[in-house]
């Protein structure tokens, strides 16, 4: 009997024992700060920024240990114009949060309407609103806030291609700067032997990026010196084209080429 006694007591002291660790472990790490930054590019979207804020009040009172970032995506105001770029937990209490403005890049035809894609790729929102529409190039948007148009994609290169097309982007950004005023449209052409890129310059001009999953970055930079090196009459026809030499040196290069 005192033997069943003393058992019972052990289990009873251990439950007590796991109900103060939990009791704990909940107040300790109970999140108490939420505190928010954020990259703003436009100033257009203040209200968003704000309301996103007040939502996020709502993870406070929460575990920190078991917080994901699917709770903080949740908060959201419009996920179509901000995205979570980063959140940490700062134990025992406090989690940092940076949002940003996401930037328009691509747009793609998808049937009747017209679909936008951020830099990194990323869908934001479909429309049929269309302000104007020049002939080859992708329409401006009623959404759209500079009113200029995006860099014209296929939707194919939208949908299976997104780590080239953020990669391309990034690569881009080095060397034209402002992507969307320099590039006019970005196709991508597969052959028996590589891929090949094409990024047309709205001022006329083709790069051809021959193998475009090898060496993308030198390739894109090597294009954009020869590039430089153009007159102004050679900036509005012909192509660059960039490749790897056959030589033993195998280095990557670019060469201007004319059409007649």
């Amino acid at each position: 009997m005192l033997k069943y006694v003393r058992k019972t007591l052990a289990i009873i002291l251990t439950l007590c024992f796991c109900v103060a660790i939990v009791v704990c472990v909940g107040v300790v790490f109970s999140i108490k700060n939420v505190n928010v930054s954020f990259v703003d590019h436009s100033g257009s979207y203040v209200d968003v920024y704000k309301q996103t804020v007040n939502n996020l009040e709502e993870i406070k009172g929460g575990n920190l240990l078991f917080l994901k970032e699917e709770d903080v995506n949740k908060c959201l105001s419009d996920g179509s114009r901000l995205i979570v770029k980063s959140y940490k937990k700062v134990y025992p209490c406090s989690v940092d949060v940076v949002l940003e403005e996401r930037v328009e890049a691509f747009t793609c035809a998808n049937g009747d309407t017209f679909d936008v894609y951020d830099e990194g790729a990323n869908y934001m929102y479909s429309s049929k609103n269309v302000i104007s529409q020049v002939v080859g190039e992708a329409p401006v948007l009623e959404e759209t806030l500079d009113k200029s148009p995006n860099v014209l994609i296929s939707l194919d290169l939208a949908k299976k291609n997104k780590k080239l097309l953020t990669d391309t982007f990034k690569e881009l950004r080095v060397t034209f700067k402002n992507v969307r005023r320099q590039i006019l449209s970005i196709e991508k052409l597969t052959t028996p032997e590589y891929e090949v890129l094409y990024l047309t310059l709205r001022t006329g001009l083709v790069l051809e990026i021959t193998d475009c999953n090898y060496l993308l970055k030198e390739k894109i930079l090597s294009a954009y010196e020869a590039y430089l090196t153009l007159l102004d009459g050679q900036k509005t026809t012909g192509k660059i084209r960039t490749f790897i030499a056959s030589d033993v040196s195998a280095s990557v290069r670019s060469v201007y080429v004319q059409l007649k």
